[in-house]
């Protein structure tokens, strides 16, 4: 199995140099690599260069005026990232399939790269989900075996820990696509897309989308209807779930892309659908029917945003209520249909604020928006490249 740690002091001072030359806010020192940031939190965000060539890192700070530490060791360009308090891990997908941990103590020096493979070839990993600091689940998109994992692990071979079986949710290309995750009530709910090839499109939204849940303390399977039969999830409306799942109160909510836009199901099955963590249900009906929904966010029980994707350098953000389905007719903020807006991921903050992945080669960057008023606090902030992904991590 392939494995590369790196632990080697000149490599990782030649890195150092590198960085500082090709940023301002960056230096020899771990301590002034990192911006300012009094709270200290960091967003951290994965980005690739406009033709895909290469992609890196950035760590930007928290409250304003924010500034960032860009292009960090650069890299591919299919890229994701997940994080657990002071500790993130960049995740390189199809074609790479590794794992690398950093500590914000040195965000540019590995503590492991790990390979995600197993039996399979291209396991395509895309998100981490955290028990706690010694167990975690590894979603791998090109795989129905979930990997439990032990992040503190040093040596690759005491990573995986143990394993989920989606298998039963298979369809026709022999794998459910699991693309998302969340940890709720000591409940893991795992969204599945469950593509096929149709029509001439590889991979359609031609089949149910279900929601696996396991109990994380006994990584069994719940039966979430018993008296039904068949298979064990939840059964979905909404198809092709590519935005992250995301909880508020009593409610998941997973939104629906559908397909693309000449390859959607009639009547479109894209939008949100709430699944009520009492009963395990999903509620009945799409809220906020649209084409393509490929971010999302939920602020409270009546505001929520979501990325709505229309074509090509044609994205829009979009403000609806979760309660009603209503879609506000503005878009926040002014974002979106203008031609050159390619919008990739959204995400809220500990004080509300909505963070958006402009990924646009013009004028594109990081967003921070008032969710109180719907107008931007700062963005687009530069990181060097174009954002793909970000989430949250502490000093």
């Amino acid at each position: 199995m392939y494995k590369k740690i790196i632990f080697n002091n000149l490599y990782a001072l030649i890195i150092l140099i590198l960085v500082s030359c090709g940023n301002q806010n960056s230096s020899n020192s771990e301590d002034e690599m990192l911006p300012y940031s009094p709270t200290g939190k960091y967003a951290i965000i994965v980005s690739t260069a406009p033709d895909y060539s290469s992609g890196a890192h950035s760590v930007l700070g928290y409250s304003a005026p924010r500034s960032s530490a860009n292009n960090l060791l650069p890299t591919g360009s299919d890229l994701w990232i997940s994080a657990f308090n002071k500790n993130f891990y960049r995740i390189e997908a199809y074609g790479t399939n590794t794992v690398t941990k950093f500590s914000m103590q040195n965000p540019v020096k590995p503590v492991w790269e790990f390979s995600t493979e197993g039996t399979e070839n291209n396991s395509n990993p895309h998100q981490i989900v955290f028990v706690n600091e010694n167990k975690a689940y590894l979603i791998r998109y090109g795989s129905p075996k979930v990997w439990i994992i032990n992040p503190s692990a040093l040596v690759e071979s005491e990573l995986k820990t143990g394993e989920l079986d989606l298998s039963a949710y298979n369809d026709s290309d022999g794998c459910p696509e699991p693309a998302s995750a969340i940890i709720v009530d000591d409940m893991l709910f795992i969204v599945m897309q469950r593509l096929s090839p149709s029509g001439g499109f590889p991979m359609a939204p031609v089949n149910d989308t279900y929601v696996a849940v396991f109990d994380i303390n006994t990584d069994i399977e719940i039966d979430t209807d018993p008296f039904l039969g068949g298979l064990k999830g939840i059964k979905l409306d909404v198809r092709n779930p590519f935005a992250k799942i995301k909880h508020y109160g009593n409610y998941l909510y997973v939104a629906g892309a559908d397909g693309t836009l000449s390859n959607t199901n009639n009547p479109i099955k894209g939008g949100v659908q709430k699944i009520n963590l009492n009963t395990l249900k999903a509620e009945a009906g799409i809220i906020a029917p649209t084409t393509q929904i490929t971010g999302l966010e939920i602020i409270s029980d009546t505001q929520g945003y979501f990325i709505q994707y229309d074509d090509w350098n044609n994205c829009s953000l979009k403000r609806f209520n979760p309660q009603t389905g209503y879609i506000y007719p503005n878009n926040v903020a002014g974002i979106g249909n203008s031609g050159t807006k390619n919008l990739q991921a959204i995400i809220k903050d500990d004080d509300d604020l909505l963070w958006l992945a402009d990924w646009s080669y013009i004028d594109g960057g990081m967003y921070v928006i008032d969710t109180a008023t719907d107008t931007i606090q700062e963005g687009p902030l530069d990181i060097g490249l174009s954002p793909m992904d970000v989430v949250f991590c502490e000093r």
